[in-house]
């Protein structure tokens, strides 16, 4: 049986201090190509966390339906995380469940589950549930569900700390998106290059124009490693061979 943690305020960077949910390792479809291997929650102080929300020792743990009271207990307008940690419960109507709890709130959701018949199902809820994909040949397949799509790409494309915005658009090409093999638009995370997060940015609670694919450069202990695997698939030069220009990517 999967637990279940609800931090009120995050003090992520990337997300900003919103409310999040940790779910147990248990709810991580073996499908995941970072289970394991690479994913950025196995390292640092999230990796402790999930430890104890994965072994039930956790302070303030919650059932699933303990969760769902906490989730209907949020402001309407409330910009919400789920899975900082962990995946969505393996289990249709617990995520019908979920999509109704939150009663249209703006809630940031990311998966490794193919569920799309529930997913797309419960859009009608303003319950928007983002396909994580491996890499960008993946997600040019997952963009064919009508889903909000997501992927990891390499390292390269975060701005470093030194690094002014215009210096960064020029070594990544002097363009903050990029084209993928199937003709599809990849826009970097606006984190990954500006001082924002999740709570101003709200991209990802939304469904979004054109299909566009949301980029998260890869980070965390791990990300060296997880950038030479997207390399040697031949991700890196991708936006060298078809660059796109950069539009509005949220519909909200």
């Amino acid at each position: 049986m999967a637990n279940f943690v609800m931090t009120a305020v995050s003090r992520n960077k990337k997300t900003g201090p919103i409310p999040v949910v940790t779910s147990s390792r248990d709810t991580c479809p073996t499908s995941c190509a970072f289970l394991n291997n690479g994913c950025y929650a196995e390292h640092g102080p999230l990796r402790l966390h999930w430890d104890k929300v994965s072994n039930g020792e956790a302070v303030n743990l919650l059932s699933f339906d303990q969760l769902l009271a906490a989730i209907r207990k949020l402001p309407r307008d409330q910009v919400w995380r789920y899975g900082q940690a962990g995946d969505l419960p393996n289990n249709h109507d617990q995520i019908r469940a979920l999509a109704k709890a939150n009663g249209g709130r703006k809630a940031i959701v990311y998966t490794h589950h193919r569920f799309y018949g529930v997913f797309n199902e419960i859009r009608s809820l303003g319950f928007n549930v983002n396909l994580s994909a491996n890499d960008i040949n993946e997600a040019d397949e997952l963009v064919k569900t009508g889903l909000p799509v997501v992927t990891v790409v390499d390292e390269s494309f975060s701005k470093r700390p030194d690094e002014s915005l215009r210096a960064f658009r020029d070594r990544i090409g002097g363009r903050l998106s990029f084209g993928t093999p199937g003709g599809n638009r990849v826009a970097l995370c606006p984190a990954s290059y500006l001082d924002t997060n999740c709570m101003l940015c709200r991209a990802c609670a939304f469904p979004r124009a054109g299909g566009t694919i949301i980029g998260f450069p890869a980070h965390g202990t791990r990300k060296r490693r997880l950038s030479e695997k997207l390399s040697m698939s031949g991700e890196l030069r991708v936006w060298e061979r078809r660059r796109l220009p950069v539009e509005n990517y949220s519909s909200a």
